[in-house]
């Protein structure tokens, strides 16, 4: 059984059919990938399978179970989790505090946790606190806590955004466009974290335009256009597919 599994999803905003039937499934301990131009419905189906946004029709199972019909939250607790394109971090807050509130779906006061960031600062909740900094290690900002996360260079703000996804405990992380605006530099430092998340036993779904990225990291790529799936499979077999490269480079 997939962790995840897709099935027949569609969505459409007025006229205009953002998602036509698109399926896929996602194995437990591994690395996958969605590709497609601009406008091809990745982010659509992201936001789908979270919950930002309701399907037309199809069904969403997140390890056999179907939550298509869940709110985010309870998506969050069953184990699914997520980045953003553009980075949505709380700017005065520390960056162990946006951390920590990561952590409010798995601790007692939920609903009050991110309302009340005074209470982060006068000492917060101690395994919270413990459990955020054992996370700003592992992606290797312990040395930033203190600072507020909006002063970090961009690419360390992008790992502040992936600890706090961490710290729902997740089985599934969605990354959307993970080395967007990032250099060269930051997009390379960027792969051994991935790797080293999965290895953790987390399952990736990502998202990303950088083909150097994406084949060398995914099992799996998976090919939207135009809201329809048109490949999947392999990298290697991804890149020569006819039908990818019209996708994306467009033909005589």
């Amino acid at each position: 059984m997939p962790l995840l599994a897709v099935e027949r999803l569609s969505k459409r905003f007025g006229s205009l059919s953002a998602l036509t039937d698109v399926s896929l499934e996602v194995e437990a301990g591994a690395i996958q990938a969605i590709i497609g131009p601009n406008g091809a419905g990745k982010t659509t189906l992201f936001n789908l399978v979270t919950g930002l946004l309701r399907p037309d029709a199809g069904m969403i199972r997140l390890d056999g179970e179907r939550v298509d019909r869940f709110p985010v939250h309870r998506r969050t607790e069953r184990g699914l989790a997520r980045t953003f394109q553009n980075i949505r971090l709380f700017p005065s807050l520390s960056v162990l505090e946006n951390v920590m509130l990561g952590r409010h779906c798995r601790t007692r006061g939920a609903l009050l946790a991110p309302l009340v960031p005074a209470a982060l600062r006068a000492g917060g909740d101690g395994p919270t606190r413990t459990r955020a900094r054992e996370l700003l290690d592992f992606v290797g900002l312990e040395h930033r806590e203190a600072e507020r996360a909006v002063d970090l260079p961009y690419g360390e703000q992008r790992r502040v955004e992936i600890a706090r996804a961490l710290a729902t405990d997740p089985r599934l992380l969605l990354l959307d466009e993970p080395c967007a605006g990032m250099t060269l530099a930051e997009t390379s430092a960027l792969e051994p974290l991935i790797r080293r998340v999965c290895d953790a036993g987390i399952t990736i779904l990502l998202i990303e335009h950088k083909m150097s990225f994406v084949m060398t990291l995914s099992r799996t790529v998976t090919v939207l256009n135009f809201g329809q799936k048109i490949a999947e499979g392999p990298p290697a077999a991804v890149q020569a597919d006819a039908r990818v490269v019209e996708a994306y480079l467009g033909v005589d």
